[in-house]
């Protein structure tokens, strides 16, 4: 006769607390990787972008009619002289003949490309030299974006650059 040893109670009940161990790990990594990606400056959603989608034809040819008028921009970031950190950016418009645009009423919108979710905006009108200048806090290095509407009368110019820190725009 063969004795049979009665089977273990105890044996494999931890293989159901080792499987929800795991499972809690994976959840709770999860929600770390969660909580620093949404708070990481560095990953932005485009503003109203449904709505700019749908109207992209009429931008399109906003864009088109902003082209024929013939207005230039000169684009320059540069470090500002009293603020440390904070930055100065430049923008001067000319229209066709190379004659200052003054006058014009100006929206601005720029942002450093590492930073898309900092979009430091501004607005006001050109003095009679065509120049307008707005403080740019917490500056970097690097490349920025700067999305310009400007308009005077029924004339409206719009421009997307990318402008190198205290460099002229490419």
């Amino acid at each position: 006769m063969t004795s049979k040893t009665p089977p273990n109670p105890r044996r494999g009940r931890f293989i159901p607390w080792l499987i929800a161990g795991l499972l809690g790990i994976t959840v709770i990594k999860y929600f770390i990787v969660i909580s620093i990606i949404s708070g990481d400056p560095s990953i932005a959603v485009e503003k109203d972008y449904s709505h700019r989608a749908l109207a992209w034809d009429d931008e399109k040819a906003a864009r088109a009619s902003s082209q024929q008028l013939g207005w230039q921009s000169a684009v320059a970031l540069r470090s500002h002289a009293t603020v440390p950190g904070d930055g100065v950016l430049e923008l001067t418009l000319r229209d066709e003949r190379g004659e200052p645009v003054n006058g014009a009423r100006v929206e601005l919108a720029v942002f450093h490309r590492g930073r898309a979710s900092e979009v430091h905006e501004a607005s006001a009108v050109t003095d009679a030299s065509g120049r307008f200048t707005v403080s740019v806090p917490r500056s970097r290095r690097g490349l920025w974006e700067v999305r310009l509407d400007a308009t005077r009368g029924a004339d409206r110019f719009l421009e997307n650059r990318t402008v190198v820190w205290g460099e002229a725009a490419r």
